[in-house]
């Protein structure tokens, strides 16, 4: 796994699974709750593969 492309992918995938958890649980619990991926809220990242942050100031579309 030396691609860091790919590394990022795989990194992700346990945020985004764990942000549908935490939505179950909260559904479970009798709250309204919608899981969201950051691409969803418009949410870019920016940077080198491994070394990203998110941009929260360029606005969505942009």
């Amino acid at each position: 796994m030396k691609d860091p492309y790919y590394r990022d992918n795989v990194t992700s995938q346990g945020e985004r699974f764990s942000s549908l958890l935490l939505c179950h649980k909260l559904r479970a619990l009798g709250h309204d709750s919608v899981a969201l991926t950051a691409e969803d809220c418009g949410i870019r990242a920016v940077g080198s593969p491994l070394n990203g942050n998110a941009d929260w100031w360029r606005p969505r579309g942009r």
